[in-house]
């Protein structure tokens, strides 16, 4: 029960945050910028952006057939995005101007022999990050992005804790 009720509080808090019905939704994720710029991520590939200044971003990525599970803002220019396609594959999606645009950095990641997709991203900084995928693996990078080492770590019910271990924290 409690899923469906922070699923239900989410949906009431973007049609109180951003006044308008056309981006209400199941919103799954909201992190800060270090700025303070708040960015929602959630279903039908919706990314809401609100500002330090009072102004709002909103867009719908990859025509809305994706669901967006979790967002990274390590610096106030770069972001991290990661979820589910419509064909069940994961998306990685990067902004380099502080969300006003975006790139699938897709490409980039290891191909399954399966469908997998991504549950949580976590970036200490704008180069190197993890992204937890399902199916038990952590995928790392050092250089935003461009290459990505593989791990299985199926045990470690948090993508903080595999961070704290693969960095021996």
């Amino acid at each position: 029960m409690k899923g469906r009720l922070r699923n239900i509080c989410w949906i009431f808090g973007i049609l109180l945050l951003s006044g308008s019905i056309a981006e209400a939704g199941v919103f799954r994720d909201s992190t800060r910028s270090p700025s303070g710029d708040q960015i929602l991520v959630g279903d039908h590939g919706w990314i809401v952006i609100h500002r330090t200044d009072g102004s709002k971003d909103s867009l719908q990525v990859l025509n809305g057939e994706c669901t967006l599970y979790a967002a990274s803002w390590p610096s106030n220019a770069v972001v991290y995005v990661v979820g589910k396609s419509a064909r069940g594959t994961g998306i990685l999606l990067k902004s380099v101007d502080g969300g006003k645009t975006w790139r699938e950095i897709a490409p980039a990641l290891p191909l399954f022999p399966f469908p997998v997709y991504y549950t949580d991203v976590v970036f200490v900084d704008a180069y190197v990050g993890w992204v937890r995928a399902t199916r038990g693996y952590l995928l790392q990078t050092t250089d935003g992005g461009i290459s990505w080492q593989v791990m299985l770590k199926p045990d470690l019910p948090s993508l903080e804790q595999a961070v704290q271990e693969v960095i021996g924290r």
